[in-house]
């Protein structure tokens, strides 16, 4: 078990995996989270992947597809999301200062 001196309220673990080169990339970080213990249970990835692929196969700018991707993965840095995610604690819209602030409030305002 590993154990950090300068975060005494951590409690001990296991020492990363090295891997062979020592450089860590996307798949090496995913590998990592797949076969860390404490994983066991992953949250699933919001949004419906039926209608996700769907908008991949229209004929839309890809940028308009992403923008829509993300709305639907609930991964625009809108105040509810932040919040979700534990990094903000107020979601109220920061233009009327009275609502929660979503995906669907900012289109709204366009």
């Amino acid at each position: 078990m590993w154990t950090d001196p300068w975060i005494p309220d951590h409690p001990p673990r296991p020492p990363r995996p090295q891997f062979e080169d020592g450089i860590h990339t996307v798949k090496s970080g995913y590998w990592l989270g797949t076969h860390l213990p404490d994983n066991n249970n992953p949250t699933p990835i919001p949004g419906n992947p039926q209608l996700k692929h769907k908008i991949w196969k229209t004929t839309l700018l890809v940028k308009i597809k992403y923008f829509l991707w993300r709305i639907l993965s609930k991964g625009l840095a809108t105040g509810s999301n932040l919040k979700r995610r534990h990094v903000i604690h107020d979601d109220h819209c920061r233009r009327c200062c009275q609502t929660e602030e979503t995906e669907f409030g900012e289109l709204q305002d366009l």
